[in-house]
């Protein structure tokens, strides 16, 4: 099961119009995704969901500042504090057959 989290931030990613990189929770981001960051997007800023120290310490390496979100609520409040506000949320659980219970 995808965790809330990791559904809200990839809807954050789109209505931003941002692309979203992934990390491992142990190792943080790979050395070619920093490198992305700090070459290819050349960003200063960056919205990291789920707090990890590695992940903050890569970034602060770089020159990239950082905004943690903890979760899909704090996501959800970012977005509506930003004028970005959620009109709906849909959410279904699929059956076996992968369709959504109504």
């Amino acid at each position: 099961m995808v965790p809330f989290g990791t559904l809200a931030a990839s809807a954050l990613a789109g209505r931003l119009e941002i692309p979203l990189l992934f990390f491992d929770s142990s190792t943080g981001l790979s050395r070619s995704t920093l490198s992305v960051i700090d070459n290819d997007l050349q960003c200063s800023t960056a919205l990291t969901v789920n707090r990890n120290s590695t992940v903050t310490i890569q970034l602060t390496g770089i020159g990239v500042s950082q905004t943690s979100l903890a979760d899909g609520k704090a996501i959800i409040t970012w977005m509506e504090n930003n004028e970005y506000p959620v009109e709906y949320l849909a959410v279904c659980k699929a059956d076996s057959t992968h369709k959504c219970n109504t």
